[in-house]
């Protein structure tokens, strides 16, 4: 069980991450975030800023403390995890189903609307992290650092992919036009 901890806790540090550190990497993006919130209809717009930074600062913490290598950092983190993530899916639950058309910003600036894969990636994500806390609740030995490195970095490569699934799909989404779109 170890293992699985120690896989699905750095997939999900990667996943939020990447998630803070793309709305703050270039200027405009966090503005871009807060838009996408106030968009939602789910705040106000006084609100959508001290979210926003709560939002990105709890991402922040998420991802450390799941890449932290302690039992009690990682059991935490995958505690918050949950919690976000969660949240995360009921809002856009609440969002697509009042037909609000909205670019996702979740890993940075979007063109891709909102959508119910959003929903069942954030879904996922939220199963992930309770099975990851409750396979670190459930490891008994600390295992060897060449076996953890090799699976904390399996864990970090399928968090990056997750991050750009928006953009896998938009590879393999057919043409406008074609016979087939």
């Amino acid at each position: 069980m170890e293992y699985v901890a120690i896989t699905m806790r750095y997939m999900l540090g990667v996943v939020f991450l990447v998630s803070s550190v793309s709305k703050l990497s270039r200027p405009g993006d966090f503005h871009k975030f807060l838009d996408m919130l106030r968009r939602t209809g789910l705040l106000n717009a006084r609100l959508s800023k001290p979210v926003g930074v709560v939002i990105v600062s709890a991402e922040t913490v998420v991802a450390l403390l799941l890449v932290t290598p302690t039992r009690i950092t990682s059991v935490l983190g995958a505690a918050l995890a949950v919690g976000l993530l969660a949240t995360f899916t009921v809002a856009l639950w609440i969002v697509l189903h009042r037909g609000a058309e909205i670019e996702c910003h979740c890993f940075g600036a979007s063109r891709a609307a909102l959508g119910r894969r959003h929903v069942v990636r954030n879904a996922s994500l939220t199963l992930v992290a309770l099975v990851a806390g409750v396979a670190e609740l459930s490891a008994t030995h600390p295992s060897t650092l060449p076996e953890a490195g090799v699976v904390a970095l399996a864990g970090a490569l399928c968090g990056l992919v997750v991050t750009r699934l928006d953009d896998i799909f938009t590879i393999f989404a057919p043409i406008e036009g074609s016979p087939r779109g």
